[in-house]
């Protein structure tokens, strides 16, 4: 991981506890986005999908998921343990359905065959070969067929944009009675986004098909693919 790792993993296991409160004063319209992803996962409920989570934090994504789909099984891998730790308390009642890694993504194996692979807000504290270098090992660890989304945090296409994204969040997290100054800080120290666009092609040149944007909203965004065939028409036929 371009930035330090421990770092990273560090500044999480201290979040941990409190993360579920904080991310509410912290995410606009994050129950909101949560049940769009939930929504837009493409099968039936009673489908035995194979789930992985990637940076599953506290297992909130997790619980939706393994409760929708009760045929599903589950794995749940993030960077920081005390998140895999509160991810395990969550999950409790789904025993036997679930499974936990404590681990780096640009590093460790996280598995294969997957039918569906979901990541929020984690991705971003990437450098940008290395995200690049993630979706493709998301693209090899899917089954023909699976589909991945991703919900992250964004720049613009512009510094323009980049500027306007940036003061909409900070009024929005000043609205909710938090240090925006303090937020802002610790997002150019820890976060390192991308924009919109880079990450569509991105996830084109690993192998995705149906790459779009689902949701956006200022500075956040849910978009991903689908592992499928994605020959293109024959320019000479009519």
């Amino acid at each position: 991981m371009g930035m330090d790792a421990d770092k990273i993993q560090k500044n999480f296991d201290d979040q941990a506890l409190q993360y579920d409160e904080t991310i509410l004063k912290l995410i606009p319209k994050y129950a909101e986005q949560n049940q769009f992803l939930l929504e837009l996962i493409p099968f039936p409920t009673d489908k035995e999908l194979k789930v992985l989570d990637l940076g599953c934090g506290t297992g909130v994504l997790s619980y939706l998921i393994l409760q929708k789909f009760p045929e599903s099984t589950l794995h749940a891998f993030d960077l920081s343990e005390n998140m895999i730790d509160k991810s395990k308390e969550l999950l409790i009642n789904f025993e036997g359905r679930v499974s936990f890694q404590q681990g780096d993504c640009t590093q460790d194996l996280m598995g294969e065959d997957y039918d569906l692979i979901i990541t929020s807000l984690a991705l971003h504290h990437l450098t940008d070969p290395e995200r690049e270098g993630v979706y493709q090992e998301i693209f090899d660890c899917l089954a023909p067929g699976g589909f991945f989304v991703n919900r992250d945090v964004l720049i613009g296409e512009t510094e323009e944009l980049t500027r306007l994204y940036q003061k909409k969040w900070r009024e929005f997290v000043s609205a909710n009675g938090e240090d925006d100054a303090y937020w802002f800080k610790r997002h150019l120290e820890y976060d390192q986004p991308s924009s919109l666009l880079q990450q569509l092609n991105w996830l084109r040149a690993a192998g995705f098909c149906d790459v779009d944007c689902f949701w956006k909203y200022y500075g956040y965004a849910i978009f991903g693919g689908t592992k499928g065939d994605c020959h293109l028409p024959d320019d000479n036929q009519s």
